[in-house]
Order: structure tokens, then C-alpha cells, then sequence
């Protein structure tokens, strides 16, 4: 079974063999050669192990562990004679910038940018870090929602309300 062949959108009506019969959407109906997405025991069963070491493995860092990474980089770029309050509030922009990421992948952004080979004698601004972040957290995000189809926990995004809202609301939404 080629991975490429499943009907991870869930667009193709399938009748009780596997077929496909129909789409939900007729537009996109490109979907020749689809397949659903299976459900026999060793699928699930491996579905379930991979869903166990992804929630293991995606925790979110706690803002300790943030603060240790940080500051382990610290010693290897230096903070250029930075006072203690200067360093105190660099750490926690740093760990509000770095909230929500696996502790594993901010380990492996500090490790990556130190071992750079051109400009790593300063600290690395977040953005930085979190572009050494991304790529590895937007394939664990993308195999988190194959899995949650496999095991049947995948929910529709919810519907938008389709109305108008001011920019002082949209502000208030975006800080809280």
C-alpha cells in the first residue's frame, strides 16, 4: 500500500470493498486510485504506539527547560557583558517566544546554531531558534494529524462566524 494512495482528506465515498464510489466534494475529484485510510489491527496498533511517543515527544517545553537550553547556548555564545537584568528579561522573552515547542526540538535549535559555522558568536535572536524549529515541528504536527485519522480523533474545524469584528476586538483577541 503506497502511503500516497490513501484518502487522507476523507473526500472519496468508499462502498464496503475499498472502492471508490463517489465524492464529497465533486470539484475535487482527482482522487483516482484512492484507497480509504486503513483500519485493520496492525495499522491501529501501530497508530497507537506512534500516538504515544508523538504526545511524549510534542509536550510543550516548560518554561524551565527553556530557560536552561537558553542558557547552556549562553556559555557557548556569550552574553557581551549584559546586565543581570538585561539577561533576565532576554530569558523570559525568550521563553514566552519558544512556548508550545517540544522541549527535544529547542534542544536540537540551540544545538544546530551552535555548531553553525558562520555568525553564532551572539546569541541567537527566537525567531532564529524558531526557524531551526519549524521544519521538524510541521512534519510532527502533519504525522499528528495522519495518526489522529487513523485512530478516528480527528475533528472538523470548527465553523467561522462570518462577521465583521472591530480592529480593538481583533487586538484584544490577539493578546489574550
Amino acid at each position: 500500500m503506497k502511503n500516497h494512495n490513501i484518502d487522507w482528506s476523507g473526500n472519496c465515498e468508499f462502498d464496503e470493498n475499498g472502492k471508490v464510489t463517489g465524492f464529497k466534494v465533486p470539484s475535487t475529484s482527482n482522487h483516482f486510485g484512492m484507497i480509504p485510510i486503513p483500519n485493520d489491527e496492525k495499522t491501529m496498533q501501530d497508530a497507537r504506539e506512534a500516538d504515544r511517543v508523538l504526545n511524549s515527544v510534542m509536550q510543550p517545553a516548560t518554561k524551565d527547560q527553556i530557560a536552561i537550553a537558553i542558557k547552556k547556548l549562553s556559555l557557548h555564545c556569550g552574553l557581551q557583558a549584559k546586565a543581570p537584568s538585561e539577561v533576565k528579561s532576554m530569558f523570559v522573552d525568550y521563553c514566552y517566544d519558544l512556548r508550545g515547542y517540544p522541549k527535544a526540538l529547542i534542544d536540537e535549535a540551540c544545538r544546530l546554531y551552535r555548531q553553525m559555522p558562520e555568525g553564532n558568536s551572539f546569541m541567537p535572536s527566537s525567531g532564529k531558534l524558531i526557524s531551526l524549529i519549524n521544519e521538524k515541528y510541521h512534519k510532527m504536527k502533519f504525522m499528528r494529524s495522519r495518526i489522529d485519522k487513523i485512530l478516528g480523533k480527528d475533528k472538523p474545524e470548527p465553523k467561522r462566524e462570518n462577521k465583521a469584528i472591530s480592529l480593538m476586538d481583533a487586538l484584544d483577541d490577539l493578546l489574550n
